[in-house]
């Protein structure tokens, strides 16, 4: 296990791998900027723009938690990113590409105080930091989608799945993370479905590659239908592989979120026939209006989208060849959910971080983290109050298989020190401290069978008990906190 900072090492795969890198682009003060935010939008956009007051915020916020998670601040230079190998083509990922809900933001309990954990022996009321240890699994239900299936995408009590095989039938299902049970049918769906989003009014929208569109259901009276993307968007730019192009043709869909009366869905825009990206788009969906709005994207193959302070975050995977490596950088993106303004740029290394369409914040907002889909085993972890980026490798700890490491599911804990991850490749579920950058106990199998290609699909964090997808199952993780 090794953590580094914007440094660049050689690890055990023989490659030279970046570590971090990011340059902190200068951005218009709060004040000058031609849109209303709130005052913790407001707040944060002043603490980019000026990371030196930072520190002192923090000391008074939590003097303990800024001790553990405080990083030495890099030089603000551009690296340069080699490419990585990775074993999965783009499209052979798409059916495990999973999480569209908002952050996964853990339990309810929130971040603040002492984490349950109470005062140490010697009476002082500095938190004892325990890591959670696990107890036990149990089968907690079984999705609609057969034995075939995947659980591609799981909210609390919703979820997503999808079967490939012949005659499988894809499905949006009920389950309940406080019983155990079957999950049941509410509709099934004509396209196999990527991520799911349920709206305020209770109208739940799904993305799906197969079909360029959003599909909608209303849950109550089990009818579905579909939203047609535009054929065509007056964008020039120039693809991953240099063509230069006047128009994208949205296509593949992936992460949703609701923000400010829109739905904002991710286009990773791949042209299957010139097999490389356009310029990469998030479409924001007008429900008055039926009318799609346009934003565009740093980098190629934006994946997830997510939002802190009423802000609007958005992360491009980069491009991947048709052999399934990195041949761009990853990027954040940071936009004003009602002009659609860009704010803030962030280079996260060319690793394909958030391809599986995990984008996990902690409970206060301060922490993003990211699998990477580069074959190595690395989280990207932003820091949101001052946008640092670091990267823990994950590859001493984590058995690869024949096919490297691919992780697919990734949840934070609600005080943002730990993340469960899933790698789809050995079938294990590893518990990642991340201040330190070690993996704690020992690795949890969960998947027996890594041959059948359903594998560890999306999961969630809930009640202070992880769920996670095993082909068309929801299992139950126990943990002791």
């Amino acid at each position: 296990m090794t953590e580094s900072i914007c440094s660049l090492k050689s690890n055990p795969m023989d490659y030279e791998a970046p570590i971090c890198g990011s340059e902190i682009p200068e951005i218009q003060p709060a004040a000058s900027l031609p849109v209303t935010f709130s005052a913790a939008a407001a707040e944060r956009l002043e603490r980019w723009a000026n990371p030196n007051s930072i520190l002192t915020r923090d000391l008074e916020r939590n003097s303990a938690l800024l001790a553990r998670q405080a990083f030495p601040t890099p030089e603000r230079e551009s690296l340069v990113w080699d490419r990585s190998p990775m074993q999965y083509s783009l499209l052979s990922l798409l059916p495990v590409a999973c999480s569209s809900h908002e952050p996964l933001l853990g339990t309810e309990s929130g971040s603040g105080g002492d984490g349950g954990h109470g005062p140490t022996d010697g009476g002082t009321s500095t938190p004892v930091d325990r890591p959670p240890t696990f107890t036990g699994q149990d089968l907690h239900a079984q999705s609609p989608c057969g034995p075939s299936g995947i659980i591609t995408d799981l909210d609390p009590g919703l979820g997503v799945c999808a079967n490939y095989g012949p005659g499988g039938e894809h499905h949006l299902f009920r389950w309940n993370p406080h019983a155990p049970g079957s999950a049941e049918s509410i509709v099934t769906l004509p396209y196999a479905p990527d991520q799911l989003l349920e709206t305020a009014t209770g109208r739940v929208y799904i993305s799906t590659h197969e079909n360029p569109g959003l599909a909608w259901v209303e849950p109550d009276q089990a009818i579905e239908g579909h939203i047609p993307f535009p054929s065509t968007l007056n964008l020039a730019g120039t693809t991953s592989s240099g063509r230069s192009v006047t128009s994208v043709t949205p296509t593949f869909s992936k992460g949703l979120v609701e923000l400010d009366s829109q739905i904002f869905v991710a286009t990773s825009n791949l042209d299957l026939a010139h097999q490389d990206f356009l310029p990469g788009t998030v479409l924001a969906y007008q429900a008055a209006t039926e009318t799609f709005e346009t934003l565009q994207t740093t980098g190629y193959n934006p994946t997830g989208v997510a939002t802190v302070d009423g802000l609007l975050l958005v992360v491009s995977s980069g491009a991947l060849d048709k052999d399934g490596h990195a041949t761009t950088p990853a990027t954040l993106d940071v936009f004003d959910p009602n002009s659609h303004v860009k704010l803030q740029s962030l280079n996260l290394g060319t690793n394909g971080a958030g391809l599986s369409g995990e984008l996990s914040i902690s409970d206060d907002g301060s922490t993003l983290v990211l699998p990477t889909a580069d074959n190595s085993g690395r989280l990207v972890v932003v820091d949101l109050d001052n946008l640092q980026v670091r990267e823990i490798d994950l590859h001493n700890d984590v058995l690869p298989s024949s096919r490297g490491i691919f992780l697919s599911s990734l949840q934070v804990s609600p005080d943002g020190h730990y993340a469960y991850v899933s790698n789809f490749n050995d079938g294990r579920q590893y518990v990642v401290d991340l201040a330190q950058g070690i993996v704690v106990g020992s690795p949890i199998p969960l998947d027996p069978n890594l041959e059948d290609n359903q594998g560890l699909g999306d999961g969630i964090l809930s009640g202070g008990k992880v769920f996670i997808g095993r082909g068309s199952q929801i299992l139950g993780l126990n943990f002791q906190h």
